[in-house]
């Protein structure tokens, strides 16, 4: 199975943003079997299989668990999959407009029922809230 590894030490799906994220599953499964996702993962082997083939999108709650099984970074892979702007994956972007836009998702009415976080988030968890928002809400707020 080849190493997937940038320069920095990163393990990354790709460098680049493909066409289909199912390409980037299968390269990432290797040799393991669909059997022995679904037995680590606990994601049907038949839900993975029609990723892979591009029958079915996947959400962010299967991606990143995929990501976190394959060892390569979330973000990047949400990236791929169209789910987040690539200018997300550049930690410099403007840390105020992460901050506003987290502020104003939380003020939005329809998450009024949804629990909010009782600790401070770091940074990049704000960030990552705020990209699943603009995706799901259909909002742009970055």
């Amino acid at each position: 199975m080849p190493d997937n590894r940038h320069e920095n030490g990163d393990a990354t799906a790709t460098a680049e943003r493909t066409d289909s994220i199912g390409d980037v599953l299968r390269q990432l499964r290797g040799e393991r079997t669909l059997r022995q996702v679904e037995s680590d993962t606990g994601i049907r082997n038949s839900y993975i299989s029609r990723l892979e083939n591009g029958v079915s999108r996947p959400g962010v709650k299967t991606l990143t668990r995929l990501a976190t099984y394959y060892g390569v970074n979330a973000r990047n892979l949400l990236w791929q999959a169209g789910l987040v702007k690539e200018e997300y994956l550049n930690p410099g972007y403007e840390n105020d407009d992460v901050e506003r836009s987290y502020r104003f998702l939380l003020d939005d009415p329809r998450l009024k029922a949804c629990a909010k976080p009782e600790d401070p988030l770091t940074l990049e968890a704000k960030r990552f809230v705020v990209e699943i928002y603009q995706t799901f809400a259909g909002k742009q707020l970055l």
